[in-house]
């Protein structure tokens, strides 16, 4: 699965596996499917009233190209309005946020439907797919011009307790830090993922997050000196978790 680094605006990367080819390709398709309903539930509605009244060619044009609206207003809205997600990418689990990892507002929702309408017209939507398959972040051109990717909805933990480290038994190893067990499963994980973080993007921001964590970590297990070797001092308070909750 391909992971997207996104830098926040606080110059902090976080990982998130990026939509697949085909899980974007089956939500466009329900989603062209949706569109379609719509349009012709409202070209029969107003076809129907228009000619009740004789409405003139002017009308009729409108009519004519209210799918092309339809197009627009409904991924542009459902983006804006429902955290990234038309009907189809939540179907699929996938959705779309900015390259800083926040939600897309509205000149980025309106920019991708109106370059996905350009693509749908000028290339059936083949140039899209052909982007999205082969570009470095998993983007179509509407992406690249709004400055978003589409990720996974729920992307899964990167870490879990029985892949954190390789740990010893109780009959071998004596925990150097025993209140450890005043912390959840959910602190260690959050522990174990600032620490990779840390060593993986040597930037301000990470190692001030690091040293954050080991301050509140030094608070709750009552330690007053400043650890010598910080990336040792956590993976032990981690090695000890496991040992004394497994």
């Amino acid at each position: 699965m391909k992971e997207l680094a996104l830098t926040t605006t606080q110059n902090v990367v976080i990982e998130y596996p990026a939509a697949k080819v085909l899980e974007r390709i089956v939500a466009g398709i329900l989603d062209v499917l949706i569109i379609f309903i719509l349009s012709s539930f409202f070209i029969y509605i107003l076809s129907s009233l228009f000619d009740a009244f004789e409405a003139d060619a002017v009308v009729g044009y409108f009519v004519a190209m209210l799918p092309v609206l339809i197009i627009i207003l409904y991924h542009t809205l459902s983006e804006v309005l429902a955290n990234g997600q038309s009907l189809g990418k939540k179907a699929l689990g996938i959705r779309v946020v900015r390259l800083d990892g926040q939600k897309a507002g509205f000149r980025e929702a309106l920019l991708r439907s109106l370059v996905l309408f350009l693509d749908l017209v000028f290339s059936a939507g083949v140039l899209g797919i052909l982007m999205i398959a082969t570009s470095r972040r998993r983007q179509r051109l509407g992406d690249m011009a709004a400055n978003t990717v589409v990720i996974k909805s729920n992307p899964p933990k990167p870490f879990s307790l029985e892949n954190i480290v390789k740990i010893k038994s109780l009959d071998d190893y004596e925990p150097q830090f025993p209140n450890v067990i005043q912390f959840t499963e959910a602190d260690i994980l959050q522990v174990k993922e600032t620490l990779s973080r840390y060593q993986k993007y040597r930037n301000d921001a990470h190692r001030k997050a690091f040293s954050e964590m080991i301050k509140r970590l030094m608070i709750l297990l009552e330690i007053k000196k400043w650890p010598d070797q910080p990336v040792r001092f956590v993976k032990t308070i981690i090695q000890d978790y496991i040992v004394l909750t497994r």
